[in-house]
C-alpha cells in the first residue's frame, strides 16, 4: 500500500500542492514535499534524490511553469529511472493547464485538474481520485458536466482568410471557460515565419527528415502547397486528455477527408469550419505578409483558384462543412470567433446531458449525426 508520496511542482503553483498534501493525510497518505520535508543546510540535489528514494509514488504536478523548471525537470528524469527499476513504482501526472506532456510520459497515469479550483467539491474529487489511484483503488471520476471525449475543430480556408487568428482566440476563450485545449502538430518543410515558434503547432523540418518521419508514421496526411510539403502529428494529440477540444488549420481542402477519417478511427470527433472573404481583403491582406515577392504573387493565384474551387462545390462544401464563417474584417473576426466557441461548447454540454448508451459512449458516426442536427437547427 502506497503511504509515502513525493510531489514534484514548481513554487508559482505551493498553496495548491500544500493543500494537495493536507488533504491527502486525511486519507493516510504521507507526502513529501521540500519546504516540509528536506533538512535544511543539505544539498538540493541529494535531498531531492533521498525524497524520490523515500516515496512509494512520485505525483507530478504538470504546467507551463513546471516545464520550465531545472529542479521538477530533475525530479521526473529520477522518477522515471526509479520506475525502470521498480515497476511497482508509480507515477501520476496532474495537469494543471494545457501544457503538452513529453512524449515519454505519454505512457504514465493522468490526472486532469484544468478545471477545479482550491476550495470547490471538484478540487477535492480530484484529490480523493488521486488519493484512490496512490492507494492502487479504482478511482472516484470527478467528471465536470462537460462531454469527455475529444473533438478536432479543423478551420479551413484560403491564405490569408485568419484561420491561426481564429483558432488563437478561440483557444483563449475556450481555456479561459474551463475548456482544455490542444494544439495538431503540423510538420513543414518551410522555414518558421515570424512570431512561429518551433513545434508550437508547426515544426519545421528539412525535406529529408520530413519524409523520414512519414516514412515511419509519425507524420500523417502528407501533401504539398506553394512547393513545400506538410503533415500533421499521426497520433492526433495522443497525449491530450480526454475531453479536449484539438485545434487544428489548413489551407488545402483535398486532405480533409484524410484528417477526418484518421480522427474519428482515434474515437475523435470532428467539427469543419470554413472561412472565407472576398478576393480583394485576401490579396491586401497577403500583400501584408513578410514573405517574397513571388511567393506574394503565387499565393494571390492561389486564392483565385481556392475561391472558384469553393464556388463550383458549393453543395459539397455545405455537407463537407459545419459553419461556414466570412472573415473579411476585424467585426466579422469577432463574429467567426463566436461563431465557433458558441457552436463547439453547445455540442460539448448537449451530448454531455444525453443519456448515455449501452456502451457508455456515444460513437464517432452518432456524434457526427448529432452534429449535422445542430447544424439544421
Amino acid at each position: 500500500m502506497v503511504d509515502k508520496a513525493f510531489l514534484s511542482y514548481q513554487h508559482e503553483h505551493k498553496q495548491l500542492v500544500l493543500e494537495v498534501r493536507r488533504q491527502l493525510e486525511q486519507f493516510g497518505i504521507v507526502s513529501i514535499v521540500d519546504e516540509w520535508t528536506f533538512q535544511k543546510g543539505r544539498s538540493l540535489p541529494t535531498e531531492i534524490s533521498h525524497g524520490i528514494d523515500a516515496s512509494n509514488s512520485f505525483v507530478l504536478f504538470w504546467s507551463k511553469a513546471s516545464a520550465r523548471s531545472r529542479y521538477v525537470k530533475f525530479e521526473r528524469e529520477l522518477a522515471l529511472v526509479r520506475s525502470i527499476k521498480e515497476e511497482d513504482y508509480g507515477i501520476h501526472v496532474v495537469r494543471l493547464d494545457s501544457t503538452p506532456v513529453p512524449r515519454r510520459h505519454a505512457f504514465l497515469l493522468h490526472h486532469d485538474w484544468r478545471r477545479g479550483r482550491v476550495g470547490t467539491k471538484l478540487f477535492r474529487d480530484h484529490v480523493e481520485s488521486l488519493a484512490l489511484a496512490l492507494r492502487g483503488l479504482p478511482q472516484r471520476q470527478a467528471r465536470s458536466t462537460r462531454d469527455q471525449r475529444k473533438l478536432l475543430v479543423v478551420v479551413a480556408g484560403p491564405s490569408g482568410v485568419g484561420k491561426d487568428v481564429v483558432l488563437s482566440r478561440l483557444a483563449y476563450r475556450l481555456e479561459k471557460n474551463g475548456y482544455p485545449v490542444a494544439k495538431l502538430t503540423r510538420y513543414t518543410t518551410r522555414s518558421l515565419r515570424p512570431g512561429e515558434k518551433q513545434g508550437d503547432p508547426m515544426a519545421s523540418l528539412s525535406k529529408e527528415e520530413f519524409y523520414k518521419q512519414w516514412r515511419k508514421g509519425v507524420i500523417a496526411c502528407e501533401h504539398t502547397s506553394f512547393g513545400n510539403s506538410y503533415g500533421v502529428d499521426s497520433s492526433f494529440a495522443g497525449a491530450a486528455p480526454e475531453g479536449s477540444t484539438i485545434l487544428h488549420s489548413m489551407r488545402n481542402l483535398v486532405v480533409l477527408d484524410d484528417i477526418k477519417a484518421r480522427a474519428v478511427e482515434r474515437g475523435i470527433s470532428v467539427v469543419n469550419v470554413l472561412l472565407t472573404a472576398d478576393e480583394e481583403s485576401l490579396r491586401d491582406r497577403i500583400l501584408q505578409r513578410t514573405a517574397s515577392s513571388e511567393e506574394k504573387a503565387a499565393r494571390i493565384v492561389t486564392v483565385q483558384d481556392d475561391l472558384a474551387w469553393i464556388e463550383a462545390h458549393a453543395e459539397g462544401v455545405k455537407k463537407t462543412f459545419h459553419l461556414i464563417l466570412e472573415n473579411s474584417d476585424s467585426c466579422s473576426l469577432r463574429a467567426c470567433v463566436d461563431s465557433v466557441y458558441q457552436f463547439i461548447t453547445s455540442r460539448m454540454d448537449q451530448s454531455a446531458k444525453r443519456p448515455p448508451k449501452s456502451s457508455g459512449r456515444l460513437t464517432p458516426h452518432a456524434a457526427d449525426r448529432a452534429l449535422a442536427k445542430a447544424r439544421r437547427g
